[in-house]
């Protein structure tokens, strides 16, 4: 599976290898060289959806932490 993150390191878009649209198409010739260059690659087997975070380091994706909106004393 290919994986395009943004530059927090979100994963925006999930490609699969094999896409059933374009059977036996690879990803190069799907997409245009700019943006197969931007991807990364990854087992199909990763655990990650999209808005998950890569860990650079590690390999792994970590689900988003949600963003708890700050309360206005006096409100």
């Amino acid at each position: 599976m290919y994986i395009l993150l943004d530059e927090k390191g979100t994963a925006q878009e999930l490609i699969p290898d094999i896409d059933p649209v374009f059977p036996g198409v690879p990803i190069e010739e799907r997409y245009a060289p700019d943006f197969v260059s931007r991807l990364i690659h990854v087992p199909d087997d990763t655990e990650v959806q999209q808005r998950w975070v890569y860990d650079r380091e590690s390999g792994l994706f970590n689900q988003p932490i949600p963003e708890v909106p700050a309360v206005k004393l006096g409100e």
